[in-house]
């Protein structure tokens, strides 16, 4: 894991802001890949190996690339969005994984791999949704992959 220090730029609107990647301009990467934390009133990123937190009362911005971490597990996040729950963050990535970023230590500590269908094909998954008591995962196929929460980790 990456975490970067980062000094105060003014932006265009004068404001300042944090964010900055090697690779990516100074921006927020998508904005669709963001979801309201309503309990702690942060609004969370998550797209491809980098994580970002703005705070809403603040405005104080969190950026963590993840990138070297994700590349040994060869996971990321190819959806433009996720599963928000207490303590994780559920995505998929297109080499047929699932996975469970831990919101506390930035640490993937659930992965399933799913298996080659008849065909010898990875399915990859369109859209992923959870609540508190279930994850569930379509496919490209039209196959819902439903988990309980006994099989992943906190929802």
């Amino acid at each position: 894991m990456i975490i970067k220090n980062f000094k105060k730029l003014p932006s265009a609107s004068g404001i300042p802001y944090v964010f900055k990647s090697d690779w990516l301009p100074s921006s927020i990467p998508l904005p669709e890949p963001t979801i309201l934390d309503t309990k702690n009133n942060i609004l969370i990123g998550f797209a491809w190996e980098f994580y970002w937190e703005i705070d809403a009362i603040t405005g104080k911005i969190t950026f963590l690339d993840l990138t070297s971490y994700f590349k040994e597990l060869n996971i990321r996040n190819d959806l433009n969005h996720f599963v928000l729950s207490k303590n994780h963050i559920f995505f998929s990535s297109r080499n047929g994984k699932l996975g469970g970023l831990n919101r506390t230590t930035f640490k993937v500590d659930w992965i399933y791999n799913f298996d080659e269908t008849a065909l010898g094909e990875t399915p990859i998954i369109q859209k992923i949704k959870g609540n508190e008591l279930y994850l569930g995962a379509l496919d490209l196929g039209g196959t819902l992959h439903i988990f309980e929460k006994e099989n992943i980790p906190s929802l």
